[in-house]
């Protein structure tokens, strides 16, 4: 199948499970809700993922086979602004093996391995491995949304140091607080785009406490 066949069948996919959400759900577009709140906080889910997949402890197998999940709840109150309108339930890690075989992207290798040639283009020899996180949001009346997205992750960002082991309430609370946030930068630099989850240098968590505390002090 060339690439335009496949997009229209994805368009077609995606269209048939947006009306199926509606009539089940009751909400106007669960899904486009859903995929509005994603892109908004596409850099927090990356940065999240990135740390859970802990990727100077593990080889890389581990990425491959590890999968990033976060499970939502709609506020069903289309007055709040897409930032707000789901609640975090659960952010975990699962083995692929766990995950339902009707999580279409993840089971189509050959989607898998676009992505993996796409990581190598933009990456070359930099180029470290592809990581995958599932956003699940339960919608009300039992009907569930899901969507997948594939991470390509360079050498820099694999060897960086993950600062804050409960990256988990580290997310929720950016979550809570609506934050929408720069993908990490790899430095501190007085405040850190990331909010210091991933750095590589030995002095970064000191230079991070540090700012931390002067932020607390200055509120």
């Amino acid at each position: 199948m060339d690439h335009w066949a496949q997009h229209k069948a994805h368009c077609k996919l995606i269209k048939a499970e947006r009306k199926c959400l509606t009539a089940e759900s009751g909400l106007k577009d669960p899904l486009s809700d859903l995929l509005k709140w994603m892109q908004y906080y596409d850099a927090v889910l990356k940065n999240c993922a990135v740390a859970s997949f802990e990727m100077k402890q593990f080889h890389r197998e581990h990425l491959e086979k590890t999968v990033f999940m976060v499970r939502l709840s709609h506020r069903r109150d289309p007055s709040l602004p897409i930032q707000d309108r789901f609640s975090v339930i659960n952010v975990s890690t699962q083995c692929r093996e766990s995950l339902p075989l009707t999580s279409h992207l993840y089971f189509d290798l050959r989607q898998r391995a676009k992505f993996v040639e796409i990581g190598k283009q933009e990456y070359g020899e930099n180029y470290y491995g592809t990581g995958l996180y599932v956003v699940q949001a339960e919608c009300g009346q039992d009907s569930l949304a899901i969507m997948e997205k594939f991470l390509s992750i360079d050498k820099h960002t694999a060897n960086a140091k993950v600062l804050r082991k409960e990256w988990w309430l580290l997310f929720r609370e950016y979550v809570k607080a609506s934050s929408k946030l720069r993908f990490c930068c790899g430095r501190v630099g007085g405040v850190c785009c990331c909010g210091g989850w991933t750095h590589p240098t030995n002095e970064t968590e000191k230079d991070f406490q540090a700012t931390m505390r002067d932020l607390n002090s200055s509120g």
